[in-house]
């Protein structure tokens, strides 16, 4: 084993340390706040981990249980094959999700990176990232939120998907298609939108990138949506879209819902239901930046929205300027990451109008985004050092 791969491994085992040591305190101050263990409220409001494991001991004691996706199904059965009803093999689950999460980014960048000496050295950044990920870090070890499994179904479905449109491995026509139909599954079980996202960016790359050939320039890609979206908003608002059995027209009243009922708070008031699509279209992009990007200095209202400011709007604006600047050396797996990152915004752009809610909701699309940035500020360190 090389210098370098050693040094990959050690901080692997380090990012296992510190997400295994932060699941494990949590769980033992809870313990001892008399909040058994499941989280501590750090931020004030109600914990939907307490939802999941009410249901999760229902399902292991087969009992009547509320599911509102498999995520309470899976770690009900966890608890019965353990025999069970314990907060921290439930939490102890979503430690293995952490690992997962970073075993298969790391194969995507290692797809998507034939050097070895620039691989480990992207793949080190990606795990201190990972490690520095505010949301991520706090939305999966804090309690027993599905958000980490989302983020875990969603990059193992982009890992088949290259693994079987992009770079074909030697399992790639056996295995791959099982893995790539086993991942789509769950991801659409545990959110049936994070599925409609993975369809509809996937279905992106792969018509405007044909026979090996990258036609999926910036400007035609964005054109062609518009004018598509433009079409749905205008024609097929109503219509229901079979995975997620909701029309754009239910989601935007979904929306105004969620306005009404948790008005205050970092709620952004960006009503998207409007009479045309030119005022649609100015209000919606500025809700998928907000979600994206968000807080701006101007939607601060607090002391968690400057936390959220400084530790990811500055660093995510910084990241977008890196990657337009990288844009001309876009390898085809960069552009699908990058698509997939897009729609994802786009996506919870159109029912999410609260910036903590989207800190949590867009762990997905900035996962993805750094795994490009990671691979590029791994080529510029080793650019550098060899000159």
């Amino acid at each position: 084993m090389s210098k370098k791969t050693s040094l990959l491994v050690l901080f692997f085992s380090i990012y296992c340390f510190i997400y295994f040591s932060i699941t494990s305190l949590i769980f033992y101050i809870s313990l001892s706040l008399g909040y058994d263990g499941l989280g501590i409220p750090f931020f004030g409001g109600g914990d939907d981990g307490e939802f999941y494991a009410t249901q999760a001991r229902n399902i292991a004691n087969d009992q009547p249980a509320i599911l509102t996706s498999i995520h309470a199904l899976v770690l009900g059965y966890i608890l019965k094959s353990f025999n069970s009803d314990s907060i921290f093999l439930m939490k102890g689950f979503n430690f293995l999700g952490n690992i997962l999460l970073a075993y298969f980014s790391l194969k995507i960048l290692k797809k998507n990176v034939t050097i070895p000496y620039v691989f480990n050295v992207s793949a080190i950044i990606l795990l201190i990232s990972l490690i520095c990920y505010p949301s991520y870090l706090i939305n999966s070890t804090l309690s027993i939120y599905r958000d980490t499994w989302i983020c875990v179904y969603y990059i193992v479905s982009v890992f088949a998907f290259i693994s079987l449109f992009i770079q074909k491995g030697k399992l790639g026509n056996v295995f791959t298609p099982i893995l790539l139909i086993l991942s789509m599954l769950l991801l659409g079980g545990y959110r049936t939108y994070a599925l409609l996202s993975f369809l509809i960016a996937s279905c992106i790359f792969l018509f405007f990138h044909r026979k090996g050939k990258n036609n999926s320039s910036g400007v035609r890609v964005i054109l062609v949506s518009l004018i598509g979206f433009g079409i749905i908003y205008t024609f097929f608002r109503n219509y229901s879209i079979p995975i997620v059995d909701m029309s754009l027209q239910d989601a935007l009243i979904y929306r105004n819902a969620g306005i009404e009922l948790f008005a205050g708070g970092s709620q952004l008031y960006i009503s998207l239901n409007q009479p045309n699509f030119i005022l649609f279209l100015i209000n919606y992009s500025y809700s998928v930046l907000s979600n994206a990007l968000g807080p701006f200095p101007w939607q601060i209202n607090g002391i968690s929205m400057i936390l959220v400011f400084i530790s990811e709007c500055i660093p995510f604006i910084l990241i977008c300027f890196f990657l337009y600047k990288k844009r001309k050396s876009f390898s085809a797996t960069d552009t699908l990451l990058v698509i997939h990152a897009v729609v994802w915004f786009m996506l919870i752009g159109i029912t999410n109008d609260n910036i903590g809610t989207a800190a949590r909701l867009r762990m997905v699309g900035w996962i993805l985004l750094i795994l490009v940035a990671v691979k590029h500020l791994g080529i510029s360190i080793i650019n550098k050092r060899m000159k």
